[in-house]
Formats: structure tokens, C-alpha cells, sequence
């Protein structure tokens, strides 16, 4: 079988096929733009709908588990395959510069491709959330045993206990429990009390009113068979080889509980390191305490060819992702000139007015889910970064040396030099620069990327074959309108 590569230029190169990648893809194909998708995964879906269409033999028995709302990715999946679209899955998109080039392998050969215009629907990823012990085996995220489930159908074996905080950490509790896991705690650092802040919020997710029953529905099954304990900290992983026990405080209270595994979760942040490594401005959103891409209504970078959507534009959820991929493609048609303004403005105002909705419940979701396990601060001895074995005391030690940015630690300590590029690290660092003398997270800055953005052996780089005609055309279409940024991203 002849394998596909991909062309040299596409007016459209979109980066993920999670809801907002497949969205936007439609959309554009829709439109008659010449689109590439490439994506990790070997089928489309992303975190969300992962391995849906693998599922859907077995939907009577997975419903109950996983939810009618993960089956209902499949229309929009069906319609993925069924669009003009250059489509490469398993592939991994290392390089991006905003002069639209993509640097992207595809079948363990690298290419250097060009774009009009890209669109980055990376998705999110689990916050990261150190603690004493949060390296030993069997610790590990609530999202990636979500993502065994989903994949395989397989769960951990033996006594398992389930910290931190957000909708995920007890959607994947009740997922787990429906499937026999031995569950011995569900340990959330949130308090379910009801402070006058939070009832404001609770009316504002009032359209989305099902989801907030849904997620009860959850706690209340759990309650049944599961121990909860509220108000976690100082939680403890510890062991000889692997974890063997987990303590913690709860009300002021110690627990100690002996399992084999534990899943930890402290909500997700957006992945912008491509866009990153483009040059897009980053803005620090403290409401949900994360780094973002500064974007406009449209979805529109500060790099005019780049556009971010989904969760990697700001956590926003599925059906919002959706929305927010359709809306970043009506505006690339327009300025490729395949839609007239008033076309586009046509057809986003009923998007606008659903995004509107699914994005109602994020201020509930901010003041009943705020940081948990990362925002309490590390003991010195505790692990920052993974890849370079970087303590927190390190850090601390950088910072007494003269260092008060985090590009200025990262080169005194290494700290984000690794395999991840700072990815699991960074928050962590951020915050505990910002801990010593109350530095503003926007003095200290984020991570400057560095190329490659995904790991890429010498090999496959010296094996690169660079067209002379992506040489040539280093410096194509000129004329794309700087853009807008006068709107706020929705």
C-alpha cells in the first residue's frame, strides 16, 4: 500500500482532530478551502471521542459507563470522513512559524509544508499537580486512566483512590466504579459549600442547567459505595518501589488509606506551545490560572495566519470547542474569500448564541472547581521537573542567585529542558517563582519555546528533503490582513 504524504501548500492546515479540529475541517471543506488535518491519534476524535468509532460495536454496553454525550461525537466524526479533506492521523506537527510553515512527520519522515492559514485545535492536558510522592509508579492522571477506558477497556487493578478537584476527577470516580474498580476514596480538595459567589454562578450556568444535575447524579451514585473526603491537603504518596499508601487531612482530620494506584487530577490547561513557537502573544488568565493565546472573536492569533479554537483557545469543553472551531473557519473562508462578510456574520450568529450557552457554566466550574493540589506550596525535597529531576528547593535556590523569570531559572537550572519542553513543569515553576516575593505570573513570564516542539531524532531530520519550492516561496501571500484583535474570545 502506497503510503500518503502530504502536499507542499494547503490553504488551510489544521492541527488536531478533536471536536474543534473535525469542526473547523468541515467547515473549511465545506467552503471549498484546501485542507490538511494532522493529528496523533490513529482515528478522529481527540481526548473527547477517543476510539468512538471502535466503540460504537459495543455502545449498549459502554453507555451506561461512558455517557450518551460521548456517542454523540459520532455524527460529527461521520462527517469527518466523509468531507474533502487531506487527513493524516498518527502524525506529530513539531515545528510552526507564522509565516505559516508547518514542520510535521508523517509516516517517520519529516516534512516542511506551508499553509495560508493554520488552525491549532491541540486540545488541553492535565494540569500538573506535584506532591511528595507524585513520582513513585502508580500514580498517575485521572485523564489517562479515562483514556484505558476509552481505548482498551482496561482499568487499574487493585485498591485505587481518586484526588484532587474538577467535573473529570469524579466523572472518571463514577466510570470506574460502574466497571467493579475497588475504589477506596474519592479525595477532592473542593468544599461543596454554597458562598454567595457561588450562587451567583450557579445562575449563570442556568442554561446549562442538565450538566450541573449530571455531575450530581455522579456524586451521589459515588456516595452510595465510595468513601469521599472534602477539603483535602497535605496529601502524601509513599512506598518502597511503588506507591503503597496515600495520607492526607481532610476538615482537619488525618487519613491514611493502602492502594496500589492512585489517579490525580487538578483540571486541565490549554496546550499552546506551537503557538508559542510561532511568536503568538500568550496572556495569563488568572480566573482560570492558566497561560492562553491572546486570540479575537474569531479565534484569530496575533500572528495573522495562526488561529487557535477548542480547549487550546481557553477551556471551554466539547460543545464549545465545536462551536469555537465552526466560527475560526467561517473568517478563514472569508479572508480566502470564499464567503462574503455578511455570509459569515450570518451564519456565526446562531453559533455566538450556542457558544454563549455551553460556555455558561465555566464561572461554576471556576468557583466550585478553583486549583487544588497545585496550589498548595511544595515541600523543597518535591520533584518540579520530571525530565531533569529539578526540586522545588532548586528553583528556590535560582531565584536567590538573581533569577525572577522563569526563561532565567529554566537557564540557570535546566528546569524545562527535557524530552516535555517544560510542559509538565512550567505551572509549577511559574508558581513557585511567584511564591517567594509575590511576583506577578506576568514579570515571570512563560517558557520560550524551542524548536523541535515534539521530540525529533537527527536522523529524521538529516533524511528531510526541503523543496526548493518551499524555499522560494518563503514569502507567499503577502497580503493577508493584519488582525483585529478589538473583540475577546467567546
Amino acid at each position: 500500500m502506497t503510503k500518503k504524504t502530504p502536499r507542499l501548500n494547503y490553504e488551510l492546515v489544521v492541527i488536531g482532530a478533536g471536536p474543534a479540529g473535525m469542526s473547523a475541517a468541515v467547515e473549511a471543506a465545506n467552503h471549498r478551502l484546501d485542507v490538511a488535518v494532522f493529528d496523533m491519534q490513529p482515528a478522529p476524535g481527540g481526548q473527547i471521542y477517543r476510539n468512538l468509532e471502535g466503540n460504537s460495536a459495543y455502545q449498549s454496553n459502554l453507555t451506561g459507563i461512558l455517557g450518551s454525550s460521548y456517542f454523540d461525537g459520532a455524527p460529527l466524526i461521520s462527517e469527518f470522513r466523509s468531507a474533502k479533506i487531506d487527513y493524516f492521523p498518527r502524525s506529530t506537527v513539531w515545528h510552526l512559524r507564522a509565516d505559516g510553515a508547518v514542520g510535521v512527520t508523517v509516516n517517520e519522515a519529516c516534512h516542511l509544508i506551508r499553509a495560508k492559514y493554520v488552525l491549532v485545535a491541540s486540545g488541553a492536558m492535565e494540569r500538573p499537580a506535584p506532591f511528595p510522592g507524585w513520582t513513585l509508579p502508580g500514580v498517575m492522571g485521572a485523564g489517562a486512566a479515562q483514556t484505558l477506558i476509552k481505548a482498551s477497556h482496561a482499568i487499574p487493578s487493585g485498591p485505587t483512590a481518586i484526588a484532587g478537584t474538577g467535573p473529570l476527577a469524579i466523572l472518571v470516580a463514577y466510570q470506574l466504579m460502574k466497571m467493579g474498580l475497588d475504589l477506596r476514596g474519592l479525595l477532592l480538595t473542593s468544599n461543596f459549600s454554597m458562598r454567595p459567589g457561588k450562587s451567583v454562578a450557579l445562575l449563570q450556568a442556568w442554561p446549562e442547567i442538565r450538566e450541573v444535575f449530571k455531575g450530581l447524579k455522579w456524586l451521589g451514585a459515588l456516595s452510595r459505595h465510595v468513601p469521599i473526603y472534602t477539603g483535602v491537603d497535605n496529601l502524601v504518596a509513599s512506598g518502597e518501589d511503588r506507591i503503597e499508601n496515600v495520607t492526607f487531612q481532610s476538615r482537619g482530620k488525618n487519613h491514611t488509606l493502602s492502594v496500589g494506584t492512585l489517579l490525580v487530577h487538578d483540571g486541565i490547561v490549554p496546550l499552546f506551545e506551537l503557538m508559542a513557537d510561532a511568536g503568538c502573544q500568550l496572556d495569563w488568565f488568572s480566573g482560570e490560572t492558566y497561560w492562553m493565546p491572546h486570540t479575537n472573536a474569531w479565534g484569530q492569533t496575533t500572528c495573522a495566519r495562526i488561529f487557535a479554537a477548542g480547549d487550546a483557545q481557553g477551556v471551554g469543553g466539547a460543545k464549545a470547542a465545536r462551536i469555537r472551531g465552526a466560527l475560526s473557519a467561517l473568517e478563514i473562508a472569508r479572508l480566502a474569500n470564499q464567503l462574503s462578510q455578511d455570509r459569515r456574520d450570518f451564519q456565526a450568529k446562531r453559533l455566538r448564541h450556542q457558544l454563549k450557552k455551553f460556555l455558561s457554566l465555566r464561572p461554576l466550574m471556576r468557583a466550585q472547581f478553583p486549583e487544588g493540589l497545585s496550589a498548595t506550596l511544595l515541600p523543597p525535597e518535591t520533584i518540579v521537573c520530571r525530565c531533569e529531576e529539578i526540586t522545588s528547593k532548586t528553583i528556590l535556590d535560582a531565584h536567590r542567585a538573581g533569577a525572577t523569570t522563569i526563561n532565567q531559572m529554566k537557564a540557570l537550572t535546566r528546569c524545562g529542558m527535557g524530552p516535555c519542553q517544560g510542559k509538565m513543569c512550567a505551572p509549577t515553576a511559574t508558581r513557585v517563582l511567584s511564591s517567594v516575593d509575590q511576583i506577578p505570573i506576568e514579570e515571570i513570564q512563560s517558557y520560550r519555546a524551542r524548536f523541535p516542539g515534539r521530540p525529533l531524532s537527527l536522523g529524521q531530520l538529516a533524511q528531510m528533503n526541503v523543496s526548493p519550492e518551499f524555499l522560494q516561496n518563503a514569502k507567499i501571500d503577502q497580503e493577508i490582513d493584519k488582525p483585529q484583535l478589538t473583540g475577546t474570545a467567546q
